[in-house]
C-alpha cells in the first residue's frame, strides 16, 4: 500500500509499513528460490519464518497480483506488476 496515497496515519499506517516490509521479504525470498540462491532470507520478517515450511524442494509457489484498469490506479498497478516481476 502506498501510505502518501491512502493518507493512514497512526496505528494504520504503522500496520501498512510492516505489511510492505513483510511483503518486500517474501519477495526477496521467492527471488532468491527462482535463482537458486545459497542464502533464502527467510528470518527477515515473521511472515517468510512462518512460510519456510512451504518453500521445501517440494513446494511450489504462486504468486497472484491484483491490479485495476482504472488510469487513476496505473501507479499502483506498475508497482504491484514491478513487484511480481522481481519475485
Amino acid at each position: 500500500e502506498r501510505l502518501p496515497a491512502s493518507e493512514n496515519t497512526g496505528p494504520v499506517a504503522e500496520e501498512s509499513r510492516h505489511i510492505n516490509l513483510s511483503l518486500s521479504a517474501l519477495g526477496s525470498v521467492i527471488h532468491a528460490l527462482r535463482h537458486r540462491a545459497n542464502h533464502l532470507p527467510y528470518r527477515t520478517c515473521l511472515l517468510t519464518r512462518l512460510l519456510e515450511p512451504f518453500f521445501g524442494s517440494n513446494g511450489r509457489v504462486l504468486l497472484c497480483v491484483c491490479v485495476s484498469p482504472e488510469q487513476r490506479f496505473a501507479q499502483e498497478t506498475l508497482c504491484s506488476l514491478n513487484f511480481a516481476d522481481r519475485a
